[in-house]
C-alpha cells in the first residue's frame, strides 16, 4: 500500500494579513454572489466589510493559511448573504413579528431569489450536518468559483474525492430542492 502523500504545509498569518493581501479576490467572490440574485440590496464592498467584522470578532489573533481563509470567507460570504436574504424576507411578512415556520414547498415564487438564498442555505446546513466535506465541497464551488482542482488543493484531498463529493452533493441538493 502507498502512503498519500501530505499537502504541503502553509505559511499561517493573522487575519489581517490575508484580508489585506486578498481583499481584491474575496470583493470579486462577494460581487460575483451577489450578481447571481437579483433584488440583493447588498454592495460587494459592504459585504467584505461584514466578512472582515465577522471574522475579527470570532478569532482576531488566528493564524491560518491562505487556502483555509479563502475556504472560510466563502463560507461566511455565504451565511451573510443567506442572513440578509432571511432579514428581508421577514421585513415583507411583519418584521417584528414572530418569524412562520414555511414548508419549501409552500414558499411563494413572487418573493424570487431571495427565497432561493434562503432554501439553497437551509439545505447547505442540512447537507452540512450530514456530509461536512461535501458541504465545504458545494461552498468553494458554488460561492467561491474554485475549480475541481483548486477545490482539492484547498481542502488536502484529491480530485476523485472533490468529483465524487460534488456529484452525490449536487443530486441530493437538487432533490432537496425539488420538495
Amino acid at each position: 500500500m502507498t502512503e498519500q502523500p501530505h499537502p504541503p504545509k502553509e505559511t499561517q498569518y493573522p487575519l489581517d494579513a490575508h484580508m489585506a493581501e486578498l481583499y481584491p479576490v474575496v470583493q470579486r467572490l462577494a460581487a460575483a454572489q451577489l450578481r447571481q440574485y437579483a433584488g440583493m440590496t447588498l454592495e460587494p464592498g459592504d459585504l467584505v466589510s461584514q466578512l472582515y467584522i465577522k471574522l475579527q470578532q470570532s478569532e482576531p489573533d488566528r493564524r491560518i493559511g491562505r487556502t483555509h481563509f479563502v475556504s472560510l470567507a466563502v463560507r461566511v460570504i455565504r451565511q451573510l448573504i443567506a442572513d440578509h436574504a432571511r432579514g428581508r424576507s421577514r421585513q415583507k411578512r411583519g418584521g417584528d413579528q414572530a418569524p412562520l415556520t414555511m414548508t419549501l414547498s409552500g414558499i411563494s415564487d413572487e418573493q424570487g431569489s431571495v427565497t432561493r438564498i434562503a432554501r439553497f442555505d437551509e439545505c447547505l446546513e442540512r447537507l452540512e450536518r450530514m456530509d461536512a466535506a461535501a458541504a465545504e465541497v458545494v461552498g468553494l464551488k458554488v460561492f467561491g468559483g474554485l475549480s475541481g482542482e483548486e477545490i482539492a488543493e484547498a481542502m488536502g484531498i484529491g480530485s476523485a474525492t472533490v468529483t465524487r463529493k460534488w456529484a452525490m452533493a449536487r443530486a441530493w441538493l437538487g432533490n432537496e430542492l425539488a420538495a
